[in-house]
């Protein structure tokens, strides 16, 4: 895995702004009232993209720390719900807020979302019955499903993957091409970013 610091000729004229979970920049926001900040992110993409910090449980009111939410199967759908207080339902509160956020950052070219978030996640969550137990595990994160609904193919990862050079170069490649870099150049020496 490259994770070095961007080489002198990765330049890019202008940088795309890309939607960031707030966590993943260091802000301690996480339900435990805890950070997951990433080294990479912050020193070396913080030199390609322009953030738009996002925290949709915070941004819904939630608070910090805050008791924990999950996905739950219900015979309407996946609902958000709170892990000790299900009658705390945030479906409708977090696809609001994804509506909004993609009207007021249109010029969003990409998606860096905190991984196994049930707000962020952008697959293989668990989805839980209403008495608590796994009844698969294909769940999507209600800010990224409703975002992506709004703004169709913008290009979306987690942390985790970013850790795979050819996802994270996908990525970038992707971004840049929504951007207007045709070719989705931005690469070092060695033919990979970062």
């Amino acid at each position: 895995m490259l994770l070095s610091p961007l080489e002198g000729e990765m330049k890019c004229p202008v940088k795309p702004l890309v939607a960031i979970s707030r966590c993943l920049l260091g802000d301690p926001v996480r339900y435990d009232g805890r950070s997951r900040g990433d080294d990479f992110i912050v020193k070396t993409l913080s030199a390609v993209f322009e953030w738009a910090p996002v925290c949709p449980e915070v941004a819904i009111g939630l608070g910090t720390p805050r008791p924990p939410i999950r996905l739950v199967s219900r015979r309407d759908g996946v609902h958000v719900e709170g892990v000790d207080d299900p009658t705390r339902d945030v479906t409708g509160a977090l696809g609001a807020y994804a509506r909004r956020f993609a009207e007021a950052f249109p010029s969003v070219r990409g998606c860096i979302l905190k991984a196994r978030s049930p707000s962020c996640g952008l697959g293989g969550l668990p989805v839980f019955s209403a008495n608590g137990d796994v009844v698969r595990e294909d769940g999507v994160g209600e800010f990224a499903r409703v975002l992506s609904e709004f703004r169709p193919g913008i290009p979306c990862i987690d942390e985790e993957r970013l850790r795979n050079a050819q996802q994270r170069d996908a990525f970038v490649r992707n971004v840049l091409r929504a951007t207007g870099n045709k070719n989705g150049s931005l690469v070092g020496q060695n033919g990979r970013f970062g």
